[in-house]
C-alpha cells in the first residue's frame, strides 16, 4: 500500500470533500493471509484522510465468494483482525458510520421502510 495509486487515492481524499471510499477487497491488496492484518494501518490512513463520514464497508461481492472465507469472511474481517491484533481497529462511532451511516447518507432510500 505504498503505490502511486494509493498516494493518488489519499490525495483525492484531501482535495475533494465529495469523494467517498468503499472499504472492500482486502484480499486484493494485502500481502498476508486472512484477516489481512497489514491492511489495518491502511484503514487508519483512510479514516485520517477521508474521515469516517466518507468511508463505507463493502464485501466485493461476487468476487469475494471465490476467496477461502467467502462472503461471511468479508463481513468478519474487522472482528477477526481485532482478535489477532488484540485491539479494536475502529471506534464504535467509526463502525456506525462505516457499516451504516455513510451508505444511508449517500443513498437515503436505504433507510426507508416499505
Amino acid at each position: 500500500l505504498q503505490s502511486e495509486e494509493w498516494r493518488a487515492l489519499l490525495s483525492l481524499g484531501r482535495e475533494y470533500p465529495q469523494a467517498y471510499v468503499k472499504l472492500s477487497a482486502a484480499f486484493r491488496v494485502s500481502e498476508q493471509e486472512y484477516p489481512y492484518a497489514d491492511v489495518r494501518q491502511a484503514t487508519r490512513n483512510l479514516i485520517s484522510t477521508f474521515g469516517k463520514e466518507r468511508l463505507m464497508w463493502g464485501t466485493d461481492f461476487p468476487w469475494v465468494t471465490e476467496q477461502p472465507r467467502g462472503y461471511v469472511g468479508a463481513w468478519s474481517i474487522i472482528a477477526a483482525s481485532d482478535e489477532a491484533a488484540g485491539e479494536a481497529l475502529l471506534t464504535r462511532e467509526e463502525e456506525e458510520h462505516i457499516f451504516h451511516k455513510t451508505a444511508r447518507s449517500l443513498f437515503p432510500k436505504l433507510g426507508k421502510q416499505g
